[in-house]
């Protein structure tokens, strides 16, 4: 068992005027956390396996529909390749298995 801390969360939007509003998590009296923001286009088509491009100067973080982007949670990971200790842990169970064998016959 490990150490958890447990916080009284509630969301929290952070007003950036003209980029939107970024809807984070107020942990504490002191402590927000906002995960998964942007700081690049997605890297698709031609731009696959480049460097990042700069956000245009007139991106707005919000939802789609005008209300707050959420940043409450971690997004999913860009792809990249399995780790060692990922292969491993998807590799067949490779331990030892004891078998029972008889034999009968004349002695």
């Amino acid at each position: 068992m490990g150490n958890t801390i447990s916080y009284d969360q509630k969301p929290y939007d952070l007003d950036l005027g003209n980029k939107g509003t970024i809807r984070g998590i107020q942990l504490d009296e002191k402590s927000r956390r906002y995960a998964g923001i942007p700081y690049a286009l997605p890297p698709t088509g031609d731009n696959r396996w480049r460097k990042p491009r700069q956000l245009p100067a007139d991106y707005a973080y919000e939802d789609g529909t005008g209300g707050p982007f959420d940043a409450t949670e971690f997004k999913a990971v860009s792809p990249r390749r399995p780790s060692m200790s990922e292969k491993l842990r998807e590799a067949p169970d490779n331990t030892a298995r004891i078998a029972s064998l008889s034999i009968s016959g004349h002695p």
